[in-house]
């Protein structure tokens, strides 16, 4: 009996050890749309500039010819999930994959396909954006600071930049940890001069859009940018059901309204996967879906891709909207903000927040909440044989400890 459980028990073994969490550097190739160099004459905003971003240069030369080229990477992995930041283009998080199911968390675009969007003109659809100190920020796909780390049981990829306007700084640390398929995310923002500045935060993650999409947004009302207009969650008195992006006729971004909940999501139904945000409400309380919508469809999809994909968006920041913005004063730092983000089916996370995030998605059947506060249960699988296991610990509040 103790051979057959020692050799049952090998290939687990084996498995763990080779799976073992890590980050590296290392580089990917993928198809780039060339680019010109920038506008040499700078935009002052005293001279009514529409672009007054000095000492940071225009990128509007967008070239029409595609190549190959290589970028550096960070990577980070694990037992479930594998992870790619792309340094050289704003630390974009461009790839996480459940390694369980094959499926991508985020819009992993197969080529740089740049166009006019970004506040200095040039910007691509790539995973998660970090945007500070304001909205696609100035250094959305230029190359920004960064490094790893790793310990016995973690390993992290750091990302973050000084603004040359404000000067101040931000920097993202991004962790996996030994059998947990959950991304962490921690934010740290930073005003090192001596007067006190104006700013935001917000986390745009690209998904992307399947025919069975689905927002999943913890909220009775919804509110559009700046309050203009309050609705109803999902079915809108319109009669339009907002949860589903296939269904916007024009592009829209739509906010959560006074809501307390930790989390947002964007779910598949037939492939019972999907990717979550969370955060604790006190710290991070911006929730945003974002789509394009039907009228612009094609255009978009012909402009920011190569293989006609198209993606939706989850966005997640310090204030209720992205309207409002807050003072970092003289020479302090923000608290650091701890986020999570995961992927897969509610087996795989740590926290029944899954479960709580399904109760909300249209065609699903889940209890509902019983509390604003999670009970914790560490969950799950063993690679050998993917079979679910619970290990229950003490409840604890759903901020991101």
């Amino acid at each position: 009996m103790l051979r057959v459980i020692i050799a049952l028990s090998l290939p687990f073994a084996a498995c763990a050890a080779d799976m073992a969490v890590r980050a590296w550097e290392a580089s990917i190739t993928l198809p780039t749309w060339e680019e010109g160099p920038p506008d040499p004459m700078p935009h002052f905003a005293v001279l009514g500039a529409e672009q007054p971003w000095y000492p940071y240069p225009v990128r509007s030369s967008l070239g029409k010819q595609s190549r190959t080229q290589t970028w550096r990477t960070l990577n980070l992995e694990n037992e479930y999930l594998a992870c790619v930041v792309l340094p050289d283009l704003g630390g974009h998080l461009y790839s996480c994959r459940d390694k369980l199911s094959g499926y991508e968390m985020f819009h992993a675009n197969p080529s740089i396909k740049k166009a006019m969007i970004g506040l200095r003109g040039a910007w691509a659809a790539l995973g998660v954006e970090l945007n500070f100190p304001v909205g696609h920020s100035l250094l959305t796909v230029s190359p920004v600071d960064f490094r790893t780390s790793q310990t016995a049981d973690s390993a992290s990829v750091w990302v973050g930049a000084t603004d040359r306007v404000t000067g101040m700084r931000w920097r993202v640390q991004f962790t996996l940890e030994r059998e947990a398929a959950v991304l962490r995310q921690s934010v740290r923002l930073e005003n090192a001069t001596p007067v006190r500045q104006r700013y935001y935060w917000w986390t745009n993650a690209g998904v992307t859009l399947t025919d069975d999409t689905r927002f999943v947004l913890p909220t009775k009302q919804i509110a559009s940018h700046g309050k203009t207009q309050i609705d109803t969650w999902p079915v809108g008195k319109s009669g339009l059901d907002r949860s589903n992006p296939a269904g916007f006729p024009t592009s829209a971004g739509w906010f959560a309204h006074e809501t307390r909940e930790p989390f947002l999501a964007v779910y598949h139904p037939r492939a019972q996967t999907g990717t979550l945000h969370y955060a604790d409400p006190a710290e991070v309380p911006g929730k945003k879906i974002w789509a394009w919508g039907r009228d612009e469809d094609r255009q978009v999809r012909v402009m920011l891709s190569d293989d006609n994909s198209q993606y939706v968006e989850i966005q997640a920041g310090l204030f209720a909207n992205q309207e409002t913005f807050g003072f970092l004063e003289a020479f302090r730092r923000s608290a650091a903000m701890r986020c999570f983000t995961w992927r897969g089916r509610p087996v795989h996370c740590r926290h029944n927040c899954w479960r709580r995030a399904l109760s909300r998605a249209p065609g699903r059947e889940f209890p509902a909440a019983r509390s604003p506060w999670l009970t914790r249960q560490w969950r799950w699988i063993r690679p050998s044989r993917g079979r679910a296991v619970s290990r229950p610990r003490p409840p604890v509040r759903a901020g991101c400890n």
